[in-house]
């Protein structure tokens, strides 16, 4: 179930309405269908809404049009962002990793970003990123 926001929601309908997910201006994926939005009515200086009016749920999610590329498989590398920038925690994470897999696998670039060496094989690099997000990370 995916979440929408449009212009084109009229009462509980969602109007076909094209999802762009790519940042490059074309449509993914196109949406509509019943939402079980929002609703208004007001009389006599009397108001009540519930939920939001122009926005809702598309229970049947979208019509996806095209695949979203993603670049997990390329490179020889791929980079951790952590949530905040904390020079502690990301010296932690690298000693983890090194630790587990190998002295010299992960670097810290700076407080939020870690890189980590990865293996080209698709599988094996899903298995290695799996490992690495089940990793106990102590925080201060």
């Amino acid at each position: 179930m995916k979440t929408v926001a449009s212009l084109s929601l009229v009462g509980w309908l969602l109007v076909s309405s094209a999802l762009l997910g790519c940042g490059d201006g074309h449509s993914s994926a196109d949406a509509g269908g019943g939402t079980g939005g929002g609703a208004g009515a007001s009389a006599g200086g009397s108001k009540v809404q519930i939920n939001h009016l122009s926005a809702g749920r598309v229970p049947q999610g979208a019509q996806v049009e095209r695949a979203v590329p993603t670049p997990i498989n390329e490179g020889d590398s791929i980079t951790l962002g952590l949530n905040a920038t904390d020079f502690q925690t990301a010296d932690k994470v690298v000693r983890a990793i090194n630790q587990r897999m190998g002295q010299g696998v992960a670097q810290a670039l700076d407080g939020r970003t870690v890189r980590v060496s990865a293996p080209q094989d698709p599988g094996s690099r899903v298995r290695m990123i799996a490992e690495i997000q089940e990793m106990p990370i102590e925080t201060s």
